[in-house]
């Protein structure tokens, strides 16, 4: 599952790094911004990946609970992680994909009951009730945010080139959203210096 954004990326390098198999990046388009897309299709391309687009617009516009009062207003949909991990899961079992790996990690289970360790379990039963045999993998789970930035440093990742921003002004990032001040907090915490670039105003 690739969003385009810091843990996804570091995520694909990881796994490049470890794995001789064909890696995919599957991107959900329509979740957040069309910037998020762009950045998300050119950081696969470096990595020289094949990547999968999947719009899902209408879902997610369903899912509002009321319109967005301004282009640049981002949001959670509750079981939106959920919803996008199942889709995810449906769209590997149809392909033939025997694992699925995503980019959740520690500070997202202490934040979102639907990404915690109990969310997981609950998938992974759903997947064996099925009779899925998708491996769902999550490397980072136990593992803060400012360690997946400093894996990305040890992998030589451009992180500049990644986009977290829920709400990005003209593809910059907006430096006050939640995913933004995430991030911040992971560069500092990591103890590396914070190469994106903030809108200032």
């Amino acid at each position: 599952m690739f969003s385009g954004g810091l843990d996804s990326t570091v995520l694909l390098a990881h796994l490049i790094e470890r794995m001789e198999r064909p890696i995919a990046a599957l991107h959900f388009s329509g979740l957040s911004c069309a910037s998020e897309t762009l950045a998300a299709r050119s950081v696969a391309q470096r990595m020289a990946v094949e990547t999968w687009i999947i719009d899902l617009s209408s879902l997610w516009s369903a899912c509002r609970k009321a319109p967005e009062r301004t282009p640049r207003s981002g949001e959670r949909a509750l079981f939106g992680a959920t919803t996008i991990s199942y889709a995810a899961l449906a769209i590997a079992n149809a392909r033939g994909v025997d694992s699925l790996a995503m980019g959740w990690h520690r500070e997202d289970a202490e934040c979102f009951p639907e990404q915690s360790a109990e969310a997981l379990t609950h998938i992974r039963g759903t997947m064996a009730l099925t009779g899925s045999r998708v491996s769902l993998k999550v490397p980072f789970f136990d593992w803060r945010k400012a360690d997946i930035v400093q894996e990305g440093y040890r992998l030589g990742i451009d992180l500049a080139s990644t986009l977290s921003c829920v709400r990005p002004v003209g593809g910059t990032h907006c430096g006050v959203c939640e995913a933004c001040l995430s991030r911040r907090s992971a560069f500092r915490g990591a103890g590396v210096s914070d190469p994106t670039e903030y809108d200032a105003s």
